[in-house]
């Protein structure tokens, strides 16, 4: 069997750059990030409908508030708008136009009014993080977000890792860089993080927000088609255009 080294074609140059083999001494080698202040966004590396759960440093969580607000809490003292409670949820969006920020509700109303309209939808979301890159290193997925009502550090650094289907954890830094230690799944200081996030995906039939998921491994991939990953593989690029006529060939056979 051939080494696939042997074939330039098949040999990524950013993977192979950002590699630690490539760096084959015992040099501590250090680095840095640099990013505009404020950053240009960019399209968030996963999108979709989630609700959350959260653990982490009591003064990390995420809180219901309104930003730029004095308001604690939107429904307090007899609020025009009541919520029936078990419809209440913590909401993770990235949707439609918008992919390009995350949006966390801590407390979200996903009750209807008699307009069939969710109650939530006249709510503004408690934190906005706006995705400002991310890429894949040490076998970690890597997000940097900026939150410019944040008065102590706009910059925050996600390790994040979808788990399957339907779930992803996202670890936030204390800081604005990530720890060398920390994982998906840390929340404690000793890792560098402060606060660690499960999102469920919970996307109703007409909310029109599909998950779409990018762990970072290329970040030149054309976002507007389909990537299927699998281990030991290729990646497998699926055309949105040959998935619709696909779809309407088997409409047409099936009826």
């Amino acid at each position: 069997m051939s080494n696939v080294y042997d074939d330039l074609s098949k040999r990524d140059p950013l993977y192979e750059v950002c590699s630690w083999i490539s760096f084959g001494n015992d040099a501590n080698w250090k680095y840095q990030v640099f990013v505009l202040d404020p950053p240009a966004p960019i399209e968030c590396p996963f999108t979709g409908m989630w609700t959350f759960k959260q653990v982490g440093q009591p003064n990390s969580l995420i809180q219901t508030r309104i930003r730029g607000g004095v308001t604690p809490r939107p429904r307090d003292h007899g609020w025009y708008i009541t919520c029936d409670p078990q419809y209440m949820v913590s909401q993770w969006t990235i949707c439609g136009d918008q992919t390009k920020s995350m949006f966390a509700d801590r407390e979200y109303c996903r009750q209807l009014d008699p307009y069939g309209t969710p109650i939530g939808v006249y709510e503004q979301p408690d934190y906005i993080y706006q995705c400002a890159g991310y890429w894949r290193e040490d076998s970690r997925s890597v997000m940097v977000t900026y939150d410019r009502d944040d008065p102590y550090n706009n910059y925050k650094c996600w390790v994040y890792e979808r788990r399957d289907l339907t779930t992803i954890t996202l670890s936030r830094s204390a800081g604005s860089a990530c720890g060398f230690n920390q994982t998906s799944e840390s929340y404690k200081s000793e890792d560098g993080a402060d606060l660690a996030i499960t999102l469920i995906e919970a996307e109703r039939i007409h909310d029109d927000c599909p998950i779409r998921y990018d762990d970072g491994r290329n970040v030149f991939i054309d976002l507007e088609e389909f990537h299927f990953y699998y281990a030991k593989s290729s990646i497998i690029n699926i055309n949105k255009y040959f998935l619709i006529f696909f779809t309407f060939i088997l409409f047409i056979f099936l009826n």
